[in-house]
């Protein structure tokens, strides 16, 4: 599991400021907008007027999780209990990837 970790941090997005990590990333998708999403084998297919983005099954699983409900950090939390990876990292994967999703109109956060 660590390996998507690593793929994931890049030198672009290391210096972005990012939410507070109580702040509850809520999915945005909207019809009217092009944005539809569906499961597939395990993986998330979403749907944009241009483009599709699929999101394997570890991403899968923190897209679900982003439901206004949960915080950035119960997230970190979370994926630190079931996997075993640390915190620090953890956290700024997460953070790239919740940063890419909104940049794409696929996610707000709810502060």
């Amino acid at each position: 599991m660590e390996d998507v970790f690593e793929e994931r941090r890049s030198k672009k997005t290391m210096f972005k400021e990012y939410p507070s990590l109580n702040t509850k990333p809520l999915q945005h998708l909207d019809s009217n907008r092009g944005l539809f999403a569906r499961q597939e084998n395990g993986n998330t297919v979403i749907r944009c007027p241009r483009s599709l983005i699929i999101l394997k099954k570890f991403e899968t699983e923190i897209w679900e999780m982003c439901n206004g409900e949960n915080t950035i950090q119960s997230i970190i939390e979370y994926v630190h209990l079931k996997y075993k990876i640390d915190r620090q990292k953890i956290e700024g994967i997460l953070l790239d990837f919740l940063e890419g999703l909104r940049t794409k109109g696929l996610l707000i956060y709810n502060d």
